[in-house]
């Protein structure tokens, strides 16, 4: 994706984004245990090894970013099915409960939409959450993000550039 140019490092006061490497793959797969949480990330398989994991997050994420804070991996965020003019739509897991509620992952969330801000070249941004995962859909919906469509167990939810000013 040539016409969009995000750092491969975003810092900021509370966390870090660092673009995924393959050192993160057994990170990963230690992580991502619970189904509903692959289910959620766009996955329907349950990946054997770390390598094949951070394989399908290099091909399906055009931005695939670990999130860090005081040096320590605990989540990811990522872009992927960029429709420009349109739409684009973002992943956001943070995998320990204990890491959850500190503002790590609406501090994620705003840092890379910061960038896309900058490159004008999407009018929304889309999220896709499990239908009964309610403090998910409660998080994004408190960032600003409204209902478009509710499909195969999910609501898609999005959040146009407008609103992004």
């Amino acid at each position: 994706m040539v016409f969009l140019k995000i750092p491969g490092r975003i810092k900021g006061d509370l966390i870090t984004l660092r673009r995924l490497r393959i050192f993160d793959g057994p990170f990963l797969k230690r992580s991502l245990k619970d189904e509903d949480i692959l289910k959620s990330i766009g996955s329907s398989t349950q990946f054997k090894s770390w390598l094949s994991l951070w394989w399908w997050f290099e091909r399906t994420y055009c931005y695939p970013y670990c999130i860090e804070t005081n040096s320590r991996r605990i989540g990811f965020i990522g872009l992927y099915n960029p429709l420009p003019d349109k739409s684009i739509e973002v992943s956001l897991a943070i995998f320990n409960k204990e890491d959850r509620r500190h503002g790590y992952g609406t501090s994620a969330f705003s840092m890379l939409k910061q960038k896309l801000q900058q490159s004008h070249f999407f009018k929304k941004i889309i999220v896709r959450v499990k239908k009964d995962n309610y403090p998910s859909t409660a998080f994004w919906k408190n960032l600003g993000f409204k209902e478009i469509e509710i499909k195969d167990g999910f609501i898609a939810i999005a959040l146009t550039m407008h609103s992004l000013q």
